[in-house]
């Protein structure tokens, strides 16, 4: 997100290595903003996990103007739990962030980590709601949020306990939140940009393109230059186009479904076949002519199922290791995840019907269990003149109908 370059592709800085170096190299997005008259700032307030200092060198130069650091060393002493003293690390935090507004006139670019109150519980999360509400409202009556851009993210999700060992976890553990808040008047004034943005949120995207996205704010109208991977997410993304292969992100690492192939015999697939038949039935029994001139349809045959769920690579994924090219390049592998989203997932079965012989193929997606169609069900083939009692009258029904007196 800082750099838009993979860390095995950065200068050596790694703590372990021979003749590594501090960070100072790698060509961090601070420096551009500080190129373009920005006030920067970097804050976070685990000093002892730092991002740029656990594993690695850390810097020689502040990489911004107001580097949180040497502020938080000092700080760690007098840590006790989540506070600071008596004043809450997250209070702080803010706090900080918040004087670093105040203090400037000219453009700011600010980054700030909140890591010590959910490293080891998520629960604790909601310690800071109240506090980040009334921040946010601040920055609002202050009129900081009609000439800002503000983004709220997470890192990762789970990466231990229990859950961790699921297929839910595993992909919440790649799917971090990612909130982005533009002024009001952006939509009006950059339709297209802002269309983009709000269409790229429905697509895979990681963060080479808020990368590219930060860059962008510093090039247009043009668009950025230097973006190795990944795209701005003030442009139109081509969805048929994007996949992890091409946008930096391991197959273990891709939260990507596809459709793998289930026993047509399970019972969650029969329950998911008999709701799309009690659906076609509902469909002819909702019109009282047609509910007199058409069969009622049962099962007769489930020929296909498949549910979508992520990759094999991902679902035996048990941890990453070092190799040679990074600290966490390597790849554990272990027995598949538990399946949690047999009850959130989408089905696509295809099944024959009696007693008009029907073949048909539709998708449905389960809602913690509940099911709902995703769009229309597909009869694969011919009806012929099966519906011919409804055909000029009722053109919707067609497909399930197979009128009683042929």
């Amino acid at each position: 997100m800082l750099t838009g370059i993979a860390e095995e592709n950065q200068p050596e800085a790694r703590r372990s290595m021979p003749n590594s170096e501090p960070c100072d190299k790698w060509r961090f997005l601070f420096k551009d903003f500080m190129n373009n008259g920005y006030a920067t700032f970097f804050s976070e307030d685990s000093p002892s996990t730092g991002t740029f200092t656990f594993r690695l060198k850390g810097f020689s130069v502040p990489p911004t103007d107001h580097y949180g650091r040497p502020g938080w060393l000092e700080g760690d002493s007098f840590t006790r739990g989540y506070c600071v003293e008596t004043q809450a690390t997250h209070r702080l935090q803010l706090k900080y962030l918040h004087s670093m507004l105040h203090a400037y006139k000219n453009p700011k670019f600010t980054f700030t980590l909140f890591s010590g109150l959910t490293h080891d519980n998520e629960n604790t999360l909601g310690y800071a709601d109240d506090d980040l509400t009334k921040f946010l409202q601040e920055l609002k009556q202050e009129g900081f949020t009609e000439n800002s851009m503000i983004v709220i993210f997470g890192d990762h999700g789970f990466r231990f306990a229990g859950i961790r060992k699921t297929l839910q976890g595993k992909l919440e553990e790649r799917l971090p939140q990612m909130a982005i808040s533009l002024p009001s008047w952006f939509p009006e004034k950059f339709p297209q940009l802002f269309d983009s943005l709000r269409n790229n949120s429905n697509l895979l995207t990681t963060p080479f393109d808020m990368y590219a996205t930060m860059k962008h704010i510093l090039s247009y109208p043009k668009k950025p230059d230097g973006v190795v991977v990944g795209q701005s997410l003030f442009t139109p993304i081509t969805a048929s186009k994007r996949a992890c292969s091409n946008n930096g992100v391991e197959d273990h690492w891709c939260p990507c479904l596809s459709w793998q192939d289930l026993s047509v015999g399970d019972s969650i697939v029969k329950d998911v076949v008999n709701y799309v038949i009690k659906y076609m039935n509902d469909a002819i029994s909702a019109n009282s002519v047609a509910s007199k001139l058409c069969s009622r349809l049962s099962l007769k045959e489930i020929s296909l199922a498949q549910q979508q769920l992520p990759s094999e690579k991902l679902q035996t994924f048990l941890e990453s290791k070092r190799d040679h090219r990074c600290d966490s390049c390597g790849v554990v592998i272990g027995s598949p995840a538990e399946n949690t989203l047999k009850q959130d997932t989408v089905y696509q079965v295809q099944f024959t019907t009696s007693p008009n012989n029907g073949v048909y193929e539709s998708s449905v997606k389960l809602n913690k269990g509940k099911p709902s169609l995703t769009g229309d069900i597909s009869r694969l083939d011919r009806y012929g003149r099966q519906p011919d009692c409804i055909a000029t009258t009722y053109v919707h029904l067609v497909k399930y109908c197979l009128c009683i007196q042929q």
